[in-house]
């Protein structure tokens, strides 16, 4: 590692530089560039000093690793059917087609990139400060704002990362390292991928540009694998086990150990919850730890393999184990990270001996309860959950659900979900303030929440979010409505004649509903109750139940505003239970974001690249900047909620 100003090296730099996001957008998929008349994205090897390629990405110049084009010669690639096809890797004009761009194809790169999306650091150079590797050089992104910065780390090697492996290598530590160094998630690990490419940024609209021309060679990046290990051989605690456990672990088929060794230990995955009778779920706090395994679908366990880390997790488990139980055995631990070997981790190479899980718990208890709690802040802090459902009630009712009765699971969720954002906003709702005002207290107060889910909540809670009831109390239905404006306007209320009359009609008890879309009354629904008696019950999604979850008042304007009213009409058409149910059903995707996040990730934070189904090729590959644009990863609806025990946990240890 050194400062090298005027080093030289290798990267694909596109033919044009874009000003907007958009603009890249717009070249993507050839339907996209047959309306914008846009030229497809293609890059072009050069060699570039520091200085040269940031001044590039500043005219928004795009860049990605260097590809196999076979001298500009005819080649082949597998499609996504597994058939070959024949391709042309060098246009005329002497550029990289996209079609090269993916792994197959991947020659090598000089520049390791991650991009960091969500901080809550305002200032790029601050969290720079903060890193054990500094960048070569840094710049903000297309979308970044003074409120949500997005910016990109970029290092340059000496020589370049020859394969995959190596740059996945280099990048998991970069990206590890930065999570531990500023003790934050990060939540986009596109970086990882090596045949991704990244956008450049526009100078000219404020953006951002950092150097600091540190120059890095591949042994400045041990891999955490190999640092790990050292660490673990090297233990401060040499840990005694029961000879007589160890010795069956080594000889026994699994089967065989635990028919006669799983009475003897707990096996335990999150802390402890002595459940009452009839308890279906439970708020919990901070202090509440639990671990996470990679399901996929229901009950099936999708095994870590070799290359994703496996002794890393382990000894993750180790440790988190320890701040579940701290009176846990060292024997109990190495039988619980037995357990996971066997049921989560594919050990076909016979690589994760007993060795290496005494290692992992010899680790373990050579750090403090409080180090441990530092050491994996980060992993704790995405691993929080806010309300867990008890495992004895949902394994009894996936069966029952599966022949058409019991309680629906989907209704209980949503209820659970409801009352947990619920609470955590009351801590800091003030009626004083606007909805938009107390939006900015609930987040710098850490409560992730939206606006509609705010506007849902003061529904439920009889909150004004208007200045309706200003109005009001300053009307007076026994004067004109020109007099009403008049002292209004006196009060300094700015109000219109048609607000004034609908308010003293609702002052003199007189219908509304001829005001077409003002409607505000609320409705009845199809069983006969009103909107907000059946909302206010938690309750089910099934078409035949009545409906209860939570349906603004101004969710229940939108919902009329299709209909059309005519003179002859008293109440305008009340829409179907379908209707109302499609709209929760948005409703609840938005709040089942904004609690406990229990997606499909494991425990190092490690994000796949998600899938965008089957679009054009070239769009596949524009997901390097998903979050600027807002797009939410999180988008499954309450029907992607995962009732089985990886999640939600097994009642005892005798069911593994």
């Amino acid at each position: 590692m050194e400062k090298r100003q005027d080093f030289k090296f290798v990267a694909s730099i596109s033919k044009m530089g874009y000003a907007t996001k958009q603009d890249v957008i717009n070249t993507l998929g050839r339907e996209n560039r047959k309306k914008y008349g846009t030229e497809s994205l293609r890059f072009r090897k050069q060699t570039v000093t520091v200085d040269e390629i940031v001044d590039l990405i500043g005219d928004g110049y795009a860049f990605c690793a260097t590809f196999d084009t076979n001298n500009g010669e005819l080649m082949w690639k597998k499609g996504d059917d597994g058939k070959r096809k024949c391709i042309c890797p060098v246009l005329k004009d002497g550029y990289m087609s996209m079609t090269v761009k993916r792994d197959e194809f991947f020659k090598g790169s000089q520049i390791v990139s991650i991009d960091i999306d969500d901080t809550q650091y305002t200032n790029v150079e601050d969290y720079i400060e903060q890193l054990t590797f500094i960048p070569t050089f840094a710049y903000t992104s297309y979308s970044d704002s003074p409120t949500k910065r997005k910016f990109r780390l970029c290092y340059v090697m000496s020589q370049p990362l020859n394969s995959i492996e190596e740059y996945k290598e280099v990048a998991n530590t970069i990206h590890y390292t930065a999570e531990q160094d500023t003790q934050e998630p990060i939540s986009d690990k596109c970086g990882e991928k090596a045949s991704q490419y990244f956008n450049g940024t526009n100078l000219n609209a404020g953006a951002e540009l950092y150097k600091y021309y540190v120059v890095y060679d591949r042994a400045d990046f041990p891999t955490i694998e190999q640092e790990q290990v050292d660490e673990d051989l090297n233990a401060k605690v040499k840990c005694e086990f029961d000879k007589d456990t160890v010795k069956a672990m080594e000889t026994q088929s699994y089967q065989k150990f635990m028919h006669r060794n799983s009475l003897k230990y707990q096996y335990f995955y999150q802390s402890e919850i002595d459940w009452k009778d009839g308890e279906k779920w439970r708020a919990v706090d901070d202090s509440f730890v639990s671990l996470c395994y990679r399901w996929r679908g229901t009950g099936e366990i999708e095994k870590y393999k070799d290359g994703e880390h496996r002794r890393r997790k382990l000894k993750t488990y180790a440790c988190l184990r320890r701040l579940i139980k701290p009176t846990v055995t060292p024997t109990e631990l190495l039988f619980n990270l037995y357990v996971d070997r066997e049921r989560f981790f594919d050990n076909s190479d016979a690589a994760l001996t007993i060795e290496v899980l005494k290692s992992k718990v010899n680790a373990a208890f050579s750090m403090s309860v409080e180090e441990i709690k530092q050491r994996y802040s980060v992993v704790l802090e995405k691993n929080r959950r806010k309300i867990v459902l008890n495992p004895t009630f949902i394994k009894d009712n996936q069966h029952l659900n599966k022949l058409g009765v019991g309680e629906n699971l989907q209704a209980i969720v949503r209820k659970a979900v409801k009352d947990a954002n619920y609470t955590a906003i009351d801590k800091y709702y003030n009626s004083e303030l606007s909805v938009a005002e107390n939006l900015k207290v609930l987040q710098d107060n850490g409560v992730k929440v939206c606006s509609k889910t705010l506007y849902n909540y003061c529904a439920d809670r009889g909150i004004s979010t208007s200045k309706d009831d200003a109005i009001i109390s300053l009307l007076d239905v026994n004067l004109s409505v020109r007099k009403n404006l008049e002292i209004l306007k006196e009060k300094g209320m700015k109000v219109g004649n048609k607000k004034v009359i609908k308010l003293l009609k609702q002052l003199k008890g007189e219908s509304v509903a001829n005001e077409g879309n003002e409607v505000e009354s609320v409705l009845d629904t199809d069983d006969g109750t009103t909107t907000s008696e059946a909302i206010n019950e938690g309750g089910s999604n099934c078409p035949t139940d009545k409906v209860t979850d939570t349906l603004s008042r101004y969710e229940s304007t939108i919902l009329l505003g299709k209909y059309k009213n005519d003179t002859t009409q008293i109440t305008p058409s009340i829409p179907t239970q379908n209707d109302i149910i499609d709209n929760m059903q948005a409703y609840l995707m938005q709040l089942e974001n904004e609690i406990n996040n229990e997606k499909e990730e494991d425990m190092e934070l490690k994000l796949k690249t998600p899938s965008f189904g089957d679009i054009a090729e070239e769009e596949r590959e524009f997901n390097n900047d998903n979050n600027e644009q807002g797009n939410n990863t999180n988008t499954d609806d309450i029907r992607g909620w995962k009732f089985d025990f990886g999640v939600f946990g097994r009642s005892n240890s005798q069911s593994i």
